[in-house]
């Protein structure tokens, strides 16, 4: 959307039968948790309704609102356990979700996924770790992950000494995303 504000409020609402409850709602961008929220559990079809106000993206980037809830243990809608379990403590969770919300935070008319971000910040950057690093700190973390996964792919180690010292003074989001991808 062109000329967004510097604010967005982003609405949710939360709706489900009599029998499901939800005790958490949270919002995620970019697969990035950005917002989490307690809610009182209801049988009434109308779970919450809220608002929150992000910061507009400078980028493009996609939201996707999750809510939660106990599972449920009553005979007509059981969860039933996992057939492959790694735990012996079995906690059911009822989950809903939205689709993805695209935002163009660029404001060029089209949406650009992370890693097509990642993709023209490392061609400008021509590989070199200190310039691509610097130019990443514009980008949230979905993007630096994409980046070092796009390094790699090109036989840059993203775990060498360069990219190491490189890292030393990236941004928060930055040091998070290339992190992630080395796990």
């Amino acid at each position: 959307a062109k000329g967004l504000e510097k604010e967005m409020r982003v609405s949710v609402q939360v709706l489900g039968p009599s029998w499901t409850t939800a005790d958490r709602v949270e919002l995620f961008a970019n697969g990035a948790k950005i917002r989490e929220i307690k809610v009182t559990p209801t049988a009434a079809i109308e779970k919450t309704n809220l608002t929150w106000t992000i910061p507009r993206p400078t980028h493009d980037v996609h939201l996707v609102a999750i809510a939660s809830g106990p599972g449920v243990t009553a005979p007509y809608w059981e969860i039933p356990r996992s057939y492959n379990p790694t735990s012996k403590v079995f906690n059911p969770r009822v989950l809903g979700s939205t689709n993805p919300v695209w935002i163009d935070g660029d404001g060029d008319g089209n949406f650009t996924s992370a890693r097509g971000y990642a993709e023209a910040v490392l061609k400008r950057a021509g590989g070199n770790p200190a310039k691509l690093i610097v130019a990443l700190a514009a980008y949230d973390e979905a993007v630096s992950v994409q980046a070092a996964s796009l390094c790699r792919k090109q036989g840059i180690d993203p775990r060498s000494p360069e990219f190491v010292k490189a890292l030393g003074s990236a941004s928060p989001a930055v040091k998070s995303g290339f992190k992630r991808w080395s796990n």
